[in-house]
């Protein structure tokens, strides 16, 4: 985050959206990563399924912080690759509309904390910087993504169900468990083991997919007071209330 907006918002949501709006009209993704599968999960036997696409990146010409440079570094970036033989983002974003994948109603999306993930999409897809308030953000969403759940969200839900806020002296003195709301502990609380490959933003996005199915499959797409997860379909985590 290299931007944060001045003035007055009409509500929190407002201003994380008008926050997230300032930094993806200034900056740019480094990768973006694409698993598909059918409703059950289950993937193509002898055909890939999972993508990273590595984006054109020029580290001396884009915006970003020092941290989050030495950060990607650690992490396995080649500035250079991303340079000289990076996939342009108008090239990306074609591909995508040409795919099939938007604009379908019979296509489920699976993010995880996903605002800012899905502002980057939007503002490929669009060519254009994003939209100045947060209900047309959302309209370009749902154009492109009819079926979208926030996995981030869910998870919370799930998890107020399990250990609701404390009340009262006695109730404070329950121990909670320490949780951290990431992917990483979502998949080990549904069973998924731990593989290397899910560190890469491609692995990412397979690690999405598959706690998404796990999830869904060991709950029967319900929370525990037996509300669908259909009730937060096309909710975006941190933008909408």
């Amino acid at each position: 985050t290299l931007a944060r907006p001045i003035g007055n918002f009409r509500s929190r949501e407002d201003y994380h959206y008008q926050t997230m709006r300032a930094n993806v009209d200034l900056l740019n993704p480094v990768q973006l990563g694409i698993s598909l599968s059918d409703v059950y999960g289950n993937k193509p036997e002898n055909e890939p399924s999972t993508w990273q696409f590595n984006l054109e990146f020029d580290v001396n010409k884009e915006m970003i912080s020092g941290e989050s440079l030495e950060l990607l570094r650690k992490s396995g970036i080649n500035y250079e690759m991303h340079k000289n033989i990076g996939v342009s983002k108008f090239e990306f974003a074609q591909l995508m509309i040409d795919s099939g994948l938007l604009m379908d109603e019979n296509i489920t999306w699976i993010t995880y904390h996903a605002a800012y993930d899905l502002g980057f999409l939007i503002n490929i897809l669009m060519n254009d910087i994003m939209p100045n308030n947060r209900k047309d953000f959302e309209w370009w969403i749902h154009k492109y993504m009819p079926n979208l759940f926030d996995l981030n969200l869910i998870y919370k839900v799930v998890r107020g169900f399990k250990y609701p806020p404390a009340q009262g002296k006695l109730q404070q003195q329950v121990q909670q468990p320490s949780m951290e709301f990431t992917l990483t502990n979502l998949a080990d609380d549904v069973g998924l083991p731990r593989f290397p490959v899910f560190t890469t933003t491609g692995g990412q996005s397979l690690l999405m997919l598959l706690s998404f199915c796990q999830l869904n499959k060991i709950s029967m797409h319900t929370f525990p007071d037996g509300t669908d997860f259909d009730n937060v379909k096309n909710v975006i985590y941190g933008i909408e209330d």
